[in-house]
């Protein structure tokens, strides 16, 4: 029992971490009052602004050892599969979405008028290693201790800490709908970065660096860019 409940407050402790992480950028975009016409610095200061709580909670939990929380280069490397599994998970995504759900949305749409390079500086990569910095690094990291508990689809071992971390990440995107976007079209995103997230996390473990875990996130972005541009 006592097993039990140290599992459950650290999961609980996980949940707090994100959503300390989410109020902080809060503030900061409170505080720094971006110009409404520009959309892209609410986000770059949401995700620089949990950039920053992360690396400082990861500094004191794991007493500066940064390794221990995926800081570092990665062990058997498969840098090809990484990204054939993220394209294929953003090419497949995008495709369900367009097909079974709606062929375009709001979120399509600002994409496709934003400039390519804030698009490459800001989704492929500031969002992307941001994110996976907290989800892979400072949550999956925190949980490690769980990763004992789990089970194995055909070859793939997936632990709770991998789940978590996913089901914290897919549940993150929920936010889309204050943006007015339809609840089916979101619950799609949801899904898909959820999928995303063990497949990332699935890598971070299995390497040990986050550098994997970016990888997966960033070919995600980019097939998912791709194949709106094709439509």
């Amino acid at each position: 029992m006592s097993k039990l409940f140290s599992a459950l407050l650290r999961i609980f402790a996980a949940v707090l971490f994100t959503f300390a992480a989410f109020l902080l950028a809060s503030v900061a975009i409170t505080l720094i009052r971006p110009e409404p016409g520009h959309p892209w610095a609410f986000g770059f200061i949401n995700h620089i602004s949990m950039l920053v709580f992360t690396l400082v909670m990861a500094l004191i939990l794991s007493k500066g050892k940064l390794s221990e929380y995926g800081f570092k280069l990665p062990v058997n490397f498969q840098p090809i599969k990484m990204m054939i599994f993220g394209l294929g998970i953003g090419i497949g995504g995008a495709t369900l979405s367009a097909l079974i759900i709606q062929p375009l949305t709001p979120m399509s749409d600002s994409m496709m008028s934003t400039g390519f390079l804030h698009i490459l500086l800001f989704v492929w990569l500031i969002a992307s290693i941001c994110e996976e910095v907290l989800y892979r690094g400072l949550i999956q990291s925190f949980l490690s201790p769980l990763s004992k508990y789990g089970f194995t689809i055909i070859r793939f071992r997936i632990s709770i800490p991998v789940l978590i971390g996913a089901f914290l990440f897919g549940v993150m995107h929920m936010m889309l709908l204050t943006m007015g976007m339809d609840f089916a079209f979101v619950l799609s995103i949801v899904i898909l970065a959820f999928i995303m997230g063990v497949v990332a996390g699935y890598y971070r473990e299995k390497t040990g660096s986050l550098i994997s875990a970016i990888i997966v996130h960033i070919f995600a972005n980019i097939g998912g860019y791709l194949l709106s541009k094709c439509g």
